[in-house]
């Protein structure tokens, strides 16, 4: 993928293209989750517990920093970013039911 990503917010059409750091993040939380998360899903569904474990994960890549502004420690790639939307969108687990 060449990073363009067009998003329809509304009645609004929004345009713009990921840079190069924000491509490799969207991709080291791609995998991260295929590897790590979505495999474990059904399970923990069933427990119904919080998965500590996955939180120190993403914790460990600083992705729970991801919707924050750097100011405040963050990473800048957050709401208030183009790129924020498509690189959270990749952290989400596919139903396990």
């Amino acid at each position: 993928m060449d990073g363009r990503i067009v998003a329809r917010v509304g009645q609004a059409t929004l345009q713009y293209t990921l840079t190069d750091d924000q491509l490799a993040l969207r991709d080291t939380i791609r995998q991260l989750v295929r590897e790590r998360v979505w495999p474990r899903a059904a399970e923990i569904d069933e427990r119904d517990k919080y998965p500590w474990d996955i939180r120190e994960l993403f914790a460990e890549h600083d992705l729970l920093a991801l919707p924050f502004a750097e100011e405040h420690g963050g990473t800048g790639f957050g709401k208030g970013s183009p790129a924020g939307q498509p690189v959270l969108e990749d952290v989400r687990v596919p139903a396990a039911n």
